[in-house]
C-alpha cells in the first residue's frame, strides 16, 4: 500500500498511471473508510479533465473519469442520498457509451440494482441487473454476469422464493468456477449456502460453508475467513451443536478482534454469550453480552442494543437478580419504542415545520389583501356617503352569510345524521352477513360428520367432531343473544367475593389446549392473591374473549402473557388485567372503532380471520357494567395488549368456588390420511378449518391421494411444489385468501392447468362471480353436499383428461396448436416446443437441461407436461424430434441418416425404431 500512495503522487510517473493507482489506493480504503473515496474520486476527475485539454488519449482519461464518477455514486448511495448517486451513476454510463466502455457500463448497472435494492425498491433494481446481464451476456463479461446472476438471486432471496434464488446462485457459482476466482466462487457458494439455510437444510449449508471455508484458508482472505466462520457457527447452533458452534464462533471472535471488525465483533459476543447462557455458564455469558453492550451504545446501534438487552434479562432472570432483569428489561423496552417513534419524531417535526410555514404564508396573504382592500376603498370613497353605503352593504352581506351558513349547518346535520345511520345499517347488515358465515362452517362439519355416521365410517371421530362444532353454535347463540340483551339494558350483574387471581388462572388454563393446537404458548403472572367481588360470568366471558382473539392473531411459535396486577390511583385499589400477544397488531386508525358495536377490523368478503364483530363491544359494555375501563395498545405487526381495569371492592356476600379444572391434555387430532396409492389423482385441500379439511378428506381419501395446507401462502407453496391434479380451497383464510391463492395459480405458468374448485359460506351471486372472475373452475357454497363434490372434482379430471388426447392423438403436436380449440396450454407447450427445436440437433439435449432452459426445477417439469399432455418429459422431447424429422423426411431430400442425426438421434437404428412406434410406417416407407 505504501508503494502505491508513492507512484500516486510521484510526477515524474505517467498522468494515467498515477491516477489509475490513486482508484486502486481508493478501491482498497473505502472498505474500512468509505469517507476518504470522495475527495480522492473528485481530485482523479480534476486532473483528468485537465489532461483531456492538453489534448492527451481521450479514452485513458475518460476511462478514469467514468471509474471515478462510479465510485462517487457509490459513495452517496452509501450514504443514502439518492438523486446525487443516481446523477453520478448516469454521468459514468453516459461517458462510457461515449467511449464504448461497456464492462463500466455493466458494472454501474449492478451498482444501480444494488442501491435499490438497499432502498427497497426491488422492480427497480431488477431492471437494473437485467439491463446489466443483457450487456455481460451480449459481451461475453463473465464477471458482470457472475455479479448479476448472484444479484438477481439475491431479490429473489429477500422475497423468499429460495428455489429461485438457488437456481441464480448455482449459475453465478458455475460461472465463477470456469473464471477460476476463488474468492468469486467461495462468495457464489456462500450464498448459496445461505439458501439452504433459510431453507432450514442446515447440513447442505454447514457443508457448503466449510467449502468455502477451505478456499478462503487457501488464499488467506482474513475478512471472509472470519465471516465465514461465523456462519458455520449459525449451522452448528441451529443443529443443537453447542460445543462446535462455540469453537467456531470464538475463531471468527478472534479474527474479527485481530481485523477491528468492531460491530461484527460484539454480534459475535451476543451469539456465544446466548450459547455459553445456554449452558448454564451465566457469569461468562453476563460478560460477553455486558462487553457486547458496551459495543452497541458507542456504535449506536440501538436494533442490536435491543436484542442484548432482551437476552441479559432472560440471563438475569435465570440468575435470580431479578432487579437487574427488570432493568435490561426496561431497557429493551425503551430500545424498541426508540426504534418504532424515531420515524414518527421526524414526520412530527416535518409537519411542524409545514405548519407553521403554511400559516405564516397565510397570515401574510390575508395581511396582504386586507392592506390592498382598505387602499381600494380608500380611494373609491372618498365622500362620508358613499362610505356608509359600503357599510351598509357589508353588514348586509354579513347577515345574509349568517343566514346561508345557518341553513347550511342544519342541512349538513341532517345529512350527517341520514349518513350516521346508513353506516349503523351496513354495519348491522355486515354483522348479520357474518354471524350467518360462523353458522354456515360448523353446520358443514356437523352434516358431513352426520353423514359419516349414517355409513358407519370414522364413528368416534365424526361424533367427537359434531360435539366441538355444536359447542362453538352454542357459543355463537349466547353471544348474539348476551348482544341483543344488552342492546336493552337487560343484563344483570350477580356479584361474588372470591380469589380472582385463582379464577382468571383458571379461566387461562381452560385455554391452554386450544392455543396449543394453534402453536401458541400461554403464560400467566401475577404479583399477589387478590380477594374482591365480581361476577363469574363477566370475567369468563371478557378474558375468555381477549385470550381467544390474541391466539387468533398470533403467528405460531409465539406467546401470548396474561398478567394480573394491584394499582392504586387516587387512594383507591384496582385491579388490572392485561392480555398481550406479539402477532399482527391494530393500526391507529382502527384502534379508534375497535370496541363499537358491529365493527370489525377486515370486513372484506374474503377477510383472513373469522369473526362477527360483537365480541370486543361486550367486553367493553361489560367491563363498563362492573365500573371498570378497557385500553387499547397497539403496534402494526408488533402486537397488541388490552388492558382491563376494574375497582376492587367486597360488596357481595356470597362465595364464589373455583371450578375443578377438567381440560386435561387435549386428544391429538385424526391425521389428515395420505393415500399412497400414485394412480390416483392428487388433491390439494387448503382449508384452515381443521374440522371442515378432516370431513374433505373423509370424502375423498377413497378415490383420490390427499395434499393438504392450512392457509393460502402454503397452499401456493404445495402446488408449485407438488403439481397436484385439482385444489379444492376455502375463500376466507389467513395469509393469503382463496381468490387470491386462485388467481395467483392461473397466473403462475407452472401451475396454470390446475382446475381450482373454491369452497365458502358467502352465499351471493356477486361472490360466486368474484370467484369465477378470478379463475374458479367451480364454486360450492356451504354446507355442500359430498356426492356435488365429487362429481364436480370427476369432471374436472375428465376434461383435463381430454385436454392432455389433444396432445397425444395421431397428428403432430403443432397441428393440434394450430386448431381453432386454443387452451390456456398451448402457449406453455408452444414455448416448450420451441426451445426444443432450438436444440434440436443436439442429441445431449435432455429433460434436465430443458429444465434449466426453462428455470424450473426438473420434476416441477416433469409434472407440468406430464398433466399437460400425459407424457413424461423424456417422451415429450422425442415426440417433437419425431415430428420434426416427419416434416424433413415429406419435404427435403435429405438422407435418413442425416435427417436422424439433424433431429437429434445418433443412432439410426433407433430412430427407425421409434418413428415406426409413433406414426405406424418406417422412415423409408413414409418417403415411397
Amino acid at each position: 500500500m505504501d508503494s502505491l500512495k508513492r507512484v500516486s503522487v510521484d510526477t515524474s510517473v505517467e498522468d494515467s498511471i498515477r491516477l489509475q493507482t490513486k482508484l486502486y489506493i481508493a478501491d482498497y480504503i473505502f472498505r474500512r473508510n468509505l469517507d476518504t473515496i470522495l475527495p480522492i474520486s473528485k481530485n482523479v476527475i480534476q486532473e483528468a479533465e485537465k489532461a483531456l485539454t492538453k489534448g492527451k488519449s481521450p479514452k485513458t482519461y475518460k476511462k478514469l473519469i467514468v471509474r471515478a464518477f462510479n465510485n462517487i455514486g457509490y459513495y452517496f448511495s452509501k450514504k443514502e442520498q439518492q438523486d446525487s448517486s443516481i446523477y453520478y451513476y448516469e454521468k459514468g454510463i453516459s461517458m462510457a457509451q461515449e467511449i464504448g466502455d461497456i464492462n463500466r457500463i455493466s458494472l454501474i448497472y449492478n451498482n444501480l440494482g444494488a442501491y435499490f435494492y438497499r432502498a427497497g425498491n426491488y422492480k427497480k433494481a431488477l431492471s437494473y441487473y437485467d439491463k446489466s446481464l443483457l450487456l455481460a451476456e451480449q459481451h461475453r463479461l463473465n464477471y458482470q454476469k457472475a455479479l448479476a446472476l448472484n444479484n438477481i438471486g439475491m431479490l429473489h432471496r429477500q422475497q423468499k422464493d429460495y428455489d429461485k434464488a438457488l437456481e441464480y446462485y448455482n449459475k453465478s457459482y458455475e460461472l465463477q468456477l470456469s473464471r477460476k476466482d476463488t474468492n468469486g466462487f467461495a462468495l457464489a457458494n456462500n450464498n448459496v449456502a445461505s439458501i439452504y439455510f433459510y431453507k432450514k437444510d442446515y447440513e447442505q449449508a454447514l457443508h457448503k460453508w466449510k467449502q468455502s471455508l477451505a478456499w478462503y484458508e487457501a488464499t488467506k482472505n482474513k475478512r471472509s475467513l472470519a465471516i465465514t466462520t461465523n456462519n458455520v457457527a449459525k449451522a452448528f447452533q441451529r443443529l443443537k451443536d453447542v460445543d462446535s458452534a462455540l469453537k467456531f464462533f470464538n475463531k471468527s471472535l478472534a479474527l474479527k478482534k485481530e481485523l477491528k471488525m468492531t460491530t461484527s465483533y460484539a454480534l459475535t459476543l451476543d451469539n456465544i454469550s446466548q450459547l455459553e447462557t445456554q449452558k448454564g455458564n451465566l457469569t461468562t455469558g453476563e460478560k460477553l453480552a455486558l462487553e457486547a453492550l458496551e459495543i452497541f451504545k458507542k456504535k449506536g446501534r440501538i436494533k442490536n442494543l435491543e436484542q442484548t438487552s432482551k437476552n441479559l434479562s432472560i440471563l438475569y432472570t435465570r440468575k435470580g437478580d431479578h432487579k437487574k432483569a427488570l432493568h435490561q428489561y426496561k431497557n429493551y423496552i425503551n430500545y424498541r419504542d426508540s426504534i418504532a417513534n424515531k420515524l414518527s419524531q421526524k414526520e412530527l417535526i416535518e409537519q411542524d415545520v409545514r405548519f407553521k410555514y403554511t400559516t405564516q404564508k397565510l397570515r401574510d396573504s390575508i395581511v396582504n389583501e386586507n392592506k390592498i382592500a382598505l387602499k381600494e376603498v380608500e380611494i373609491k370613497n372618498k365622500s362620508y356617503q358613499n362610505k356608509l353605503y359600503l357599510a351598509s352593504l357589508i353588514l348586509a352581506l354579513i347577515a345574509l352569510a349568517g343566514i346561508v351558513y345557518f341553513f347550511i349547518s342544519k342541512r349538513r346535520e341532517s345529512i350527517l345524521e341520514v349518513q350516521k345511520q346508513q353506516e349503523i345499517n351496513t354495519l348491522k347488515s355486515n354483522l348479520y352477513t357474518n354471524i350467518t358465515h360462523e353458522f354456515r362452517t360448523p353446520l358443514t362439519v356437523i352434516m358431513g360428520m352426520s353423514e359419516n355416521i349414517k355409513k358407519n365410517k370414522y364413528v368416534d371421530d365424526s361424533v367427537n367432531t359434531i360435539k366441538n362444532n355444536s359447542r362453538h353454535l352454542l357459543k355463537l347463540i349466547n353471544q348474539l343473544l348476551d348482544f341483543s340483551k344488552l342492546e336493552e339494558n337487560k343484563i344483570k350483574l350477580a356479584y361474588k367475593r372470591g380469589n380472582i387471581t385463582n379464577y382468571v388462572n383458571y379461566l387461562v388454563e381452560s385455554l391452554s389446549s386450544h392455543a396449543t393446537t394453534h402453536k401458541v404458548d400461554l403464560k400467566f403472572k401475577s404479583e399477589e392473591q387478590i380477594e374482591m367481588a365480581f361476577d363469574p360470568n363477566s370475567i369468563s366471558h371478557i378474558i375468555t374473549n381477549l385470550i381467544s382473539n390474541a391466539i387468533k392473531f398470533s403467528p405460531e411459535n409465539s406467546e401470548v402473557l396474561i398478567e394480573s396486577r394491584k394499582l392504586i390511583k387516587n387512594e383507591k385499589e384496582f385491579l388490572e388485567l392485561t392480555v398481550q400477544d406479539f402477532g399482527i397488531g391494530i393500526s391507529e386508525e382502527h384502534q379508534k372503532k375497535i370496541f363499537d358495536r358491529f365493527y370489525q377490523v377486515d370486513n372484506t368478503s374474503t377477510k383472513n380471520y373469522e369473526g362477527s364483530g360483537i365480541g370486543l363491544a361486550i367486553v367493553k359494555e361489560l367491563t363498563e357494567l362492573m365500573k371498570g375501563t378497557i385500553t387499547v395498545k397497539s403496534r402494526v405487526n408488533e402486537g397488541t395488549k388490552f388492558m382491563v381495569t376494574l375497582p376492587i371492592e367486597n360488596k357481595a356476600t356470597d362465595e364464589f368456588h373455583i371450578p375443578a379444572y377438567s381440560g386435561g391434555k387435549q386428544k391429538t387430532r385424526r391425521s389428515i390420511k395420505v393415500n399412497s396409492n400414485i394412480e390416483q389423482p392428487l388433491v390439494l385441500i387448503v382449508e384452515d378449518n381443521k374440522d371442515i379439511a378432516k370431513y374433505l378428506t373423509h370424502c375423498l381419501e377413497d378415490q383420490y391421494r390427499i395434499l393438504y395446507a392450512d392457509n393460502g401462502e402454503e397452499g401456493l407453496k404445495k402446488a408449485i411444489e407438488h403439481i397436484p391434479d385439482v385444489i379444492v380451497s376455502d375463500v376466507m383464510m389467513p395469509k393469503k385468501n382463496g381468490f387470491e391463492l386462485c388467481e395467483d395459480i392461473k397466473q403462475k405458468e407452472i401451475t396454470s392447468h390446475i382446475p381450482v374448485i373454491l369452497l365458502t359460506a358467502k352465499a351471493t351471486k356477486n361472490d360466486s362471480l368474484e370467484g369465477y372472475t378470478k379463475g374458479a373452475d367451480a364454486y360450492l357454497t356451504k354446507p355442500f353436499d359430498q356426492e356435488e363434490l365429487l362429481v364436480r372434482l370427476e369432471k374436472l379430471i375428465e376434461l383435463r383428461k381430454k385436454l392432455q388426447s389433444k396432445y397425444t392423438l395421431g397428428e403432430t403436436i403443432e397441428n393440434q396448436l394450430n386448431s381453432k380449440n386454443e387452451n390456456v396450454n398451448d402457449t406453455f407447450i408452444s414455448k416448450v416446443i420451441s426451445v426444443i427445436k432450438e436444440n434440436l440437433d443436439d442429441s445431449s439435449f435432455n429433460a434436465s437441461k430443458l429444465a434449466s432452459e426453462l428455470h424450473f426445477s426438473e420434476s416441477q417439469l416433469y409434472r407440468k407436461i406430464k398433466a399437460t399432455t400425459n407424457s413424461s418429459t423424456s417422451i415429450f422431447i422425442r415426440t417433437v424430434r419425431l415430428d420434426e424429422a416427419k416434416k424433413l423426411i415429406l419435404k427435403s431430400s435429405l438422407s435418413i441418416s442425416e435427417i436422424a442425426f439433424k433431429t437429434g438421434f445418433s443412432d439410426p437404428s433407433w430412430f427407425n425404431k421409434t418413428f415406426k412406434e409413433k406414426f405406424g410406417e418406417t422412415p423409408n416407407s413414409l418417403r415411397k
